[in-house]
């Protein structure tokens, strides 16, 4: 995702602020690491006997 970024041009720059990418990024980064999360937790869930 990074790296997708650092290839910007410079008129993508100028439409989307840095503090809106780093939002982005970070709430996406969150996003997976909580469906993950989440599938383990089902996987792993003892079931009712």
């Amino acid at each position: 995702m990074y790296e997708n970024i650092q290839g910007y041009s410079f008129s993508n720059i100028d439409k989307f602020s840095t503090a809106g990418l780093v939002t982005r990024l970070t709430t996406d980064v969150t996003n997976v690491q909580n469906a993950y999360q989440m599938i383990l937790r089902m996987c792993t869930r003892p079931r009712p006997a």
